[in-house]
């Protein structure tokens, strides 16, 4: 049996389900990108990729006000939980922390996403999100490169007739990020 958070995918020399069931997996009727091998045993039986865990979420405490809910099934590669739902607009994979809030709240407000205050991805816990724009979450990012005062000094360079590909190397961001900020489409 395999960690439960082991999610890895590929040749399954055992042929046991890596969830942790006990139960033997089928044979790939084809080769997949996503492991498969023709003939050889899958990693998992068929929705049992999402079993990782038992639980859902364990509580922690990561230096919040209260403890983060850390997810405990699959994990995308950034770090966010990701889970199947099934509800009144049928069967959907939405990000962990979504669907603990929509559990509690409802369903997010059209065009707001959900910023975690706790700034810990794979929390879930609906108390430390908030619906935001999408500006205001990118501006709360930890990974953020550009401020208010780095913006404005942006902006005045370019008034003076500095390149876009000169500002994109003073100020470490892409070149289409420079020429949206001057032109006002971020960081408005």
């Amino acid at each position: 049996m395999t960690h439960p958070n082991d999610t890895r995918i590929g040749p399954n020399p055992s042929g046991f389900c890596k969830c942790g069931c006990g139960e033997r997996t089928p044979l790939a009727p084809y080769n997949h990108q996503c492991g498969w091998v023709k003939g050889l045993p899958t990693s998992y039986i068929k929705g049992h990729n999402n079993r990782l865990s038992p639980v859902e979420y364990i509580e922690e405490d990561r230096g919040f006000d209260t403890p983060c809910w850390i997810w405990q099934r699959y994990l995308q590669p950034d770090g966010y939980g990701r889970c199947v739902v099934n509800d009144d607009r049928g069967r959907r994979s939405t990000g962990a922390h979504v669907m603990t809030w929509e559990r509690k709240n409802g369903p997010v407000p059209e065009g707001l996403e959900l910023d975690h205050l706790c700034r810990v991805r794979n929390c879930v816990n609906p108390d430390h999100l908030e619906p935001v724009t999408r500006t205001v979450n990118q501006r709360r990012s930890p990974h953020r490169k550009l401020n208010p005062e780095l913006v404005a000094e942006m902006r005045a360079l370019r008034a003076e007739g500095w390149t876009l590909v000169r500002l994109s190397e003073r100020f470490h961001v892409s070149v289409p990020v420079v020429s949206k900020v001057c032109r006002y489409e971020f960081w408005l």
